[in-house]
């Protein structure tokens, strides 16, 4: 039986350390068998002009002055939690089939929310999130993740049983490497050409999956989306811990040590850079 430790989201570090009000675009429901966290895709200020996480309490009132609020990707991340969630609810069985309706039709209810929106994908990019969800059921982990969120299941000693991230650090710089030759020069994530191009060409490309490029899928409401959606089945007789997290946590959870820090004291998370959501589940 597994219990439901920790399940909570922090915004930018130096916004919640300064008690400043910022957009949360992540969203999650964690409950006593089942989770989702949705991750919304940050988005670029009306201007046109990218995010720069905030190192002062100066640039992070300027970015939270900026921002578009309300966030349509925190809307998309609403939709794909409660969507997923109420789906499997009302399952009697969840299996690999299962979890892919439920995204699909989160998936969906997003395609909706951009309808009749002119995509430039900048300021006017498809509000997006990517996500994790499951099920602890019967010994068993059943579960998805689309994007760079991510679920890990560990043993007692932390040893990692799963991952469902294993592959994204290699996949981001296999894809920019290649981005930077189409941009030599000029690589840079305020150039627009160069977010335009990841949005339009490389987010959600099947042939770069086909090739084994898994983490640049997104819930953008486009059906090519769903290819990049991974189900699991992850036997739970040897595991102690399930972490599902936006990637905000990613650099907190890297090894044991770090691991074991956040199990003192999860809320340690609170001062990483970007905002981030972390559900913890532990065998009792």
């Amino acid at each position: 039986m597994y219990s439901l430790r920790y399940s909570k989201t922090y915004n930018f570090g130096i916004v919640e350390n300064n008690s400043l009000k910022h957009v949360y675009e992540d969203k999650f429901i964690a409950n006593s068998n089942m989770f989702c966290v949705a991750d919304g895709v940050t988005r670029d200020f009306p201007d046109n002009t990218p995010l720069k996480y905030p190192k002062t309490v100066e640039e992070a009132e300027d970015m939270i002055a900026r921002y578009p609020n309300p966030s349509g990707s925190a809307k998309a991340a609403q939709i794909c939690v409660d969507t997923v969630i109420s789906y499997l609810e009302n399952q009697s069985i969840v299996n690999s089939q299962v979890l892919k309706n439920a995204v699909k039709i989160a998936n969906e209810k997003i395609k909706k929310l951009n309808e009749g929106r002119k995509i430039n994908y900048l300021a006017n990019d498809y509000y997006n999130c990517v996500a994790v969800g499951g099920v602890i059921e019967d010994e068993y982990l059943k579960c998805f993740a689309i994007g760079d969120s991510e679920i890990k299941v560990l043993d007692e000693d932390l040893n990692v049983i799963f991952d469902s991230g294993a592959h994204l650090n290699d996949d981001a710089g296999i894809l920019y490497d290649f981005i930077k030759m189409l941009f030599p020069n000029k690589w840079n994530w305020k150039n627009n050409s160069c977010r335009r191009y990841i949005r339009k060409y490389v987010r959600n490309n099947r042939w770069l999956k086909a090739i084994g490029r898994n983490n640049i899928g997104s819930l953008t409401g486009e059906k090519k989306a769903l290819n990049f959606l991974s189900t699991y089945e992850i036997p739970l007789k040897n595991a102690k811990y399930i972490f599902a997290f936006s990637d905000g946590c990613s650099p907190l959870l890297k090894t044991k040590t770090q691991i074991e820090e956040v199990l003192k004291n999860p809320d340690i998370i609170k001062n990483s850079t970007c905002e981030k959501t972390l559900v913890i589940y532990e065998k009792v």
